[in-house]
Formats: C-alpha cells, structure tokens, sequence
C-alpha cells in the first residue's frame, strides 16, 4: 500500500481550512465495500464466490478508498448474512472469532447469489465517518476447486 507524499497531506489540509474559512465542503466519496481474502500473504477482490463442495471458504470485509487501497482503520459492527436465493447449495456464517469474516460452504453444486450488510466507522483523510454499507455477490458450487478472484493488492 502507498502512503500519500507529504505534499498532498500539506494540500489536503490546506483544502480543509479554506474549507472551514469559506463554509464549503467538498464531497467525500463513500468508500467502496469489498468481500476480499488473501492468497499467499496477498489481497484480492473477490468478483465471484466459488466454492467446492464440502470445503470452506472465508472472506473479509474491507473497505476501499478511490485509489482501491484497504482502509486499514475501519471497524465494521452489525455484520448480517442477507438473503441466499438458494440456501440448499451453500451455508454463509460469520466467523465466531471474528465476525468480519464470512465463511460459506458449498453443500451441493449450482450457483446463487447471496447479500452481506454492515456499518462501519472509518477514517479516511483526516475525518472520521460512519456508515452502512452492503453487497450482492454471486456464487457457484462445484465438485472441484477453481477460484476466480479480480483486483490483486501489492
């Protein structure tokens, strides 16, 4: 992950007390919600869930800034499973450890979608913010193991 330079956090907060001085505001982008899991020691977007029968999987809540970097300070509370249009092909669970990651279990082959919501308390340039956040994510069940992922993070 990249830190901002020193000039932009200069301009940044320059931005804000024109900000306060003048009454203005400038819009602040609501970060994007993303179900993420790491492969060796690397994050990625999940696209799509796909499952093997009989194996779990986990996923991580995370938010992302406008540049797709992990909002590393967020506190996610009220994490709910939504609906699953097809219960009969996989269970979706928070872990008990750590209730910012789901685990689902393919049961049995065939494909769905399934809804995750929570809010979330971050900090994102220098302001603090609370928000709902939620998700629609397909998933496919399969007898073997292929794994379809999107954004990598270096």
């Amino acid at each position: 992950m990249h830190k901002p330079s020193l000039e932009l956090a200069i301009i940044a907060d320059l931005v804000r007390i024109i900000d306060r001085i003048t009454g203005c505001a400038h819009p602040v982008h609501k970060p994007i919600f993303a179900l993420t899991t790491f492969i060796n020691n690397q994050l990625f977007i999940m696209a799509d869930i796909t499952l093997t029968i009989g194996t779990p999987k986990t996923g991580v809540f995370t938010l992302l800034d406008p540049s797709l970097d992990p909002i590393t300070n967020a506190v996610f509370f009220n994490q709910t499973v939504g609906t699953n249009s097809n219960p009969a092909l996989a269970t979706f669970a928070f872990d008990p450890g750590n209730p910012n990651n789901p685990i689902a279990t393919g049961l049995t082959a065939g494909s769905g979608t399934i809804d995750f919501s929570t809010n979330a308390t971050y900090t994102f340039n220098g302001q603090s913010f609370s928000a709902s956040f939620g998700i629609t994510k397909n998933y496919l069940v399969s007898a073997s193991g292929v794994v379809t992922f999107d954004v990598p993070f270096n």
